[in-house]
């Protein structure tokens, strides 16, 4: 397809662009859904179906005209946007539109969002404090006193013992638990993984925080503002698979629909920060999908959400690219954690075998 188009005016991550639609492929477009339109109406002296579209009227033709425009525009965008290889992060907007009632190719001003050109800040430079995750003894002792005050037997001038131990450890299926003391290990087992857990969860948030202050990284509002919108759309269908309304779930669980929506810009903004951070990370040191990763991680994809995919969509080169740039993000992830936390941990441990050498 050949599409006529100019671009205006590049600025930062906007570009301006001017689109041609020939006036006959959207002249066609508008007659076929006039005549269908046509065919609904009932007029007096004329057959069901052959009532002449001129009888329709002004208002319903303006709106057919519409729906027109939005069918023939988006193949000629669509080609404009891979002539160009603009890489979009929000909806293409129509900045002008055409006049419809004039016999004319139509001329549309588009500005696209695209993601600005970004530098990959010195991740050397990131410094993150590794906390504790040794479990403390009253850590311990707390949850043992949960779980008993949750046997019911709390009340009843009973305290943990080896009997109540195994019984519980049964319904946790702790089979190899015997006693008290056995079930207080394997509490302190489960803690320790849930803390080492939430310290490494800490320090990784702190490496991408960092990391993209370091980059400058600022996404376009316009794409913020998009996802934002894009989050809610799925939480009301969410509510209303759940056979709930927004008002309904607001005041169950005591907020407004407005804080709702400013969580979903901060957490839209955090997302795409950090996307554009992996993305800008993965092209920076040259990270490489082997074909052997893209079809593991279809196959994975297929698996997990086999019924939820379009016919043959594994053989879309789009997909195929999408799933491609997912794993990209995903080692880009791996490699940074590995590259900053490795370090920050070594140092960790030499400041505890400095501390030890004191003593």
């Amino acid at each position: 397809m050949k599409v006529d188009y100019k671009i205006e005016k590049k600025e930062g991550p906007y570009i301006t662009a001017t689109l041609t639609v020939p006036y006959n492929v959207f002249k066609k477009t508008y007659e076929d859904l006039l005549k269908r339109e046509a065919e609904k109406v009932d007029a007096k002296g004329f057959r069901k179906g052959k009532v002449p579209t001129e009888m329709l009227d002004d208002q319903v033709k303006h709106m057919l005209s519409l729906e027109a425009l939005e069918k023939v525009v988006p193949p000629y965008l669509t080609e404009l946007i891979n002539t160009e290889k603009i890489e979009l992060i929000a909806p293409p907007e129509y900045t002008q539109l055409p006049d419809l009632t004039k016999e004319e190719d139509l001329e549309l001003k588009v500005k696209f969002t695209t993601l600005p050109e970004y530098k990959l800040g010195d991740v050397k430079k990131i410094k993150v404090e590794i906390e504790d995750a040794t479990v403390k003894k009253e850590e311990i002792d707390n949850t043992i006193s949960e779980m008993f005050a949750r046997s019911a037997l709390e009340g009843k001038g009973q305290k943990p013992d080896d009997k109540w131990a195994k019984e519980t450890a049964s319904l946790y299926k702790l089979e190899d638990v015997k006693d008290l003391k056995g079930l207080e290990s394997e509490v302190t087992k489960l803690l320790q993984k849930e803390k080492e857990r939430i310290v490494r969860q800490n320090a990784e948030h702190n490496v991408m925080t960092q990391a993209i202050k370091l980059s400058n990284i600022e996404v376009p509002k316009e794409a913020i503002e998009f996802e934002a919108r894009e989050r809610e759309k799925a939480f009301l269908n969410e509510l209303q698979n759940a056979n709930m309304t927004l008002e309904d779930f607001c005041k169950n669980n005591n907020t407004k629909i407005e804080d709702l929506r400013e969580t979903w810009m901060k957490d839209a903004k955090e997302a795409l920060e950090a996307d554009a951070l992996l993305k800008l990370f993965g092209k920076t040191t040259d990270i490489k999908v082997t074909d052997k990763e893209l079809e593991e991680g279809i196959e994975n994809i297929k698996k997990s959400r086999g019924d939820q995919l379009p016919e043959n969509v594994e053989k879309d080169p789009i997909w195929r690219n999408n799933i491609k740039n997912v794993i990209i993000k995903q080692k880009a992830y791996e490699k940074l954690m590995k590259e900053v936390l490795k370090e920050q941990k070594e140092e960790v441990k030499k400041k505890k075998t400095n501390t030890k050498n004191k003593k």
